[in-house]
């Protein structure tokens, strides 16, 4: 008697989405530190922004990376 196997689709596997709210649980650490930056007052750091030059990344995800980090 064969064993039965189920193979992997691993094209049917790379079109698949997900979403960061599925993948992240209620409780994980990232959720925690995003709803902490969101209660800072970042007006000052986003004063120290300079008008020229390209598109600056927002102080709440440099925040986030450090704070993760």
């Amino acid at each position: 008697m064969s064993r039965k196997f189920r193979n992997a689709n691993y094209e049917e596997t790379l079109k698949q989405t997900i979403s960061l709210e599925e993948a992240l649980p209620p409780a994980h650490l990232a959720r925690f530190i995003v709803d902490v930056i969101g209660q800072l007052d970042l007006s000052k750091i986003y004063k120290r922004y300079a008008s020229q030059g390209g598109e600056a990344i927002a102080p709440e995800i440099l925040l986030g990376l450090l704070f993760y980090g």
